[in-house]
């Protein structure tokens, strides 16, 4: 399997296929909803240093 950089816009399109045997596009706009809710929702905890690059 060829592998995808993290800008990929197909991830979950392929994770539904490969588990679902088939593209289920309500699927797909499901999990796409349900990431971009949650992932400005994820932070460190607050006693965690702050780190720069």
């Amino acid at each position: 399997m060829m592998q995808k950089g993290s800008n990929y816009s197909g991830h979950f399109n392929e994770l539904v296929k490969r588990i679902n045997g088939k593209n289920d596009l309500k699927i797909v706009a499901s999990g796409v909803m349900a990431y971009h809710n949650t992932k400005n929702a994820i932070a460190p905890y607050p006693e965690v240093p702050g780190t720069s690059c």
